[in-house]
């Protein structure tokens, strides 16, 4: 890897800067790295993922990938390419349109986190539910509702009325 490869591209504020992107990908049994690949900054993850899985022997590991991979084409290459692998859906997913009953339920961080799973055609869908995280979401949300009221309250009193005109 060196500079050279820096092209531009776009970090997660959407700035157009020069950058390098890093696909890495560990041992789940040692934690350490199996491959480092450095790629052009322009280069998307997507193209990224598809290229290295390409190159690579995955005949019994699992792929284990975030969120942001999540894709209904990424699906249909991994289950082409005959992989296993973990791929968190976005929470809005059309996956969850099915019905997951929450009928298991473990510990993380101290959190009670409910879960449950379904067969869905070819894979599991599994499904988390962390209660103390919903209720910081929702509080959030009310607060910000609550701030974009008053300012359009403050908008309200700082433009005249029309008998003034």
């Amino acid at each position: 890897m060196n500079i050279i490869q820096a092209e531009k591209g776009y970090n997660k504020d959407k700035i157009p800067v020069p950058q390098i992107n890093l696909a890495l990908l560990c041992s789940a049994d040692t934690g350490l790295p199996t491959m480092v690949r450095s790629l052009p900054g322009s280069v998307k993850d997507i193209r990224t993922l598809y290229y290295s899985i390409n190159e690579l022997d995955l005949g019994g590991k699992i792929l284990v990938l975030d969120r942001g991979f999540f894709s209904d084409d990424v699906v249909e290459f991994l289950d082409d390419k005959n992989i296993s692998y973990i791929l968190p859906t976005r929470r809005n997913s059309h996956f969850y349109d099915t019905r997951i009953h929450l009928n298991g339920h473990f510990y993380y961080h101290d959190r009670l986190i409910r879960c449950g799973k379904r067969e869905c055609g070819n894979f599991f869908l599994y499904l988390f539910e962390d209660q103390e995280l919903m209720l910081e979401e929702r509080k959030t949300l009310y607060k910000k509702m609550r701030r974009a009221k008053e300012e359009v309250r403050k908008m309200h009193e700082l433009i005249p009325d029309d008998s003034s005109f």
